[in-house]
């Protein structure tokens, strides 16, 4: 598990509890799977992002709405 989580950088919980599941036939809950990265020393993604997370316009307007500013209307 540790290969496959290391290998695939933000990966989330469901993906690595599908994943283990298919590939060894072993169902765990989401909690055995966070307690077994951790363990393990790893970290999970709890939950996919939109690709646009990452762009630079939509991180200045969440920076904005966290920070109280009124947003600029389009």
């Amino acid at each position: 598990m540790a290969a496959h989580i290391r290998s695939r950088p933000g990966v989330t919980l469901a993906q690595a509890q599908s994943w283990r599941l298919v590939e060894h036939g072993v169902e765990l809950s989401t909690g055995a799977i966070w307690n077994a990265a951790s363990r393990l020393g790893l970290s999970l993604e709890k939950a996919l992002r939109a690709a646009e997370h990452h762009r630079p316009d939509v991180a200045a307007r969440r920076k904005l709405c966290k920070s109280g500013t009124a947003l600029p209307q389009p």
